[in-house]
């Protein structure tokens, strides 16, 4: 793992924002509180990228009408340690409780078409593994008709 210092601002991907915009999605970031993006955490920029790169993909390729917005938080955790969330939140069309159940399991797929961006079902997998290996975690939230939101969690000094 190669940690290196990184601000707390939400991540962002030009090729996932320009795949919003073409479909006419909104796209928003945020750091709550916004004094977090003068703070320095140490952590795997590289993983943490593609966690978040796959979050967003999906989002995109999943939402039809509304948007995807990227916020960013912390907590304190235990001393020198603050647990940052980084939360990937669509309007989507939403999951089953079942379908979240099996979501970050290998070729595991929701029941959707993916259109023009495709997917394998490894993604979430992969991300579920390289969030382990920084010994965090990720998880879904979701509400069909309302949208899902992806977390990755990690305590980060």
């Amino acid at each position: 793992m190669s940690n290196k210092c990184m601000r707390g601002q939400p991540f962002y991907a030009l090729p996932v924002w320009h795949a919003a915009q073409e479909k006419g999605l909104t796209w928003d970031n945020a750091v709550e509180p916004p004094k977090l993006n003068e703070t320095c955490f140490l952590g795997d920029e590289v993983r943490i990228k593609q966690i978040l790169t796959n979050f967003c993909w999906n989002s995109v390729k999943f939402t039809n009408k509304g948007g995807v917005k990227l916020v960013v938080s912390a907590e304190a955790c235990r001393p020198g340690f603050m647990r940052l969330f980084w939360k990937v939140t669509d309007t989507g069309k939403g999951m089953t409780q079942k379908t979240q159940e099996m979501l970050f399991e290998r070729y595991s797929m929701a029941d959707h078409k993916v259109g023009k961006y495709g997917g394998s079902g490894l993604g979430l997998s992969i991300c579920r593994s390289l969030a382990a290996l920084m010994d965090g975690h990720v998880h879904c939230m979701s509400t069909i008709g309302k949208g899902s939101t992806f977390i990755l969690e990690l305590d980060l000094e």
